[in-house]
């Protein structure tokens, strides 16, 4: 006995530049999702008192899509080519913490548990921009 199955894609999911497409929405939709989200989360824990003294520290921190599906939240250093010199002392990474009262703000820290709990977020940003791909 024989079977014979023949199937035929019809619309968008048969679109040839739909791979693109979709490698592009997600990557945008991951650089709102990483400054929307993570970058102003950073900065919004910076403020007088708790990491907050020029304003210098929280104009440098930013998001990047660094290569496609990754985005990176630093302090300068994908703009700048390093992060600035004492982000890590604010932060509580730097090997003068483990020596010193100050064990930092964990601010990075802090955004990645955060973000890393916020489903709905990565569903908004990253699923939004997938769904306006099919919709176009």
């Amino acid at each position: 006995m024989n079977v014979t199955i023949e199937t035929e894609l019809k619309g968008k999911i048969a679109d040839p530049r739909l791979k693109d497409q979709l490698k592009h929405a997600i990557n945008d939709g991951l650089m709102e999702l990483a400054q929307i989200e993570g970058a102003n989360v950073v900065k919004n824990q910076l403020y007088p008192n708790h990491g907050f003294v020029t304003g210098n520290l929280k104009n440098r921190i930013g998001s990047a899509v660094v290569k496609d599906y990754v985005a990176q939240i630093d302090a300068g250093a994908h703009r700048y080519g390093s992060n600035l010199i004492y982000a890590n002392w604010v932060e509580g990474i730097s090997s003068r913490n483990f020596q010193s009262r100050f064990k930092g703000y964990k601010m990075f820290e802090n955004m990645f548990r955060q973000l890393a709990r916020n489903e709905q977020a990565f569903q908004r940003y990253i699923g939004g921009a997938i769904m306006k791909v099919f919709k176009s």
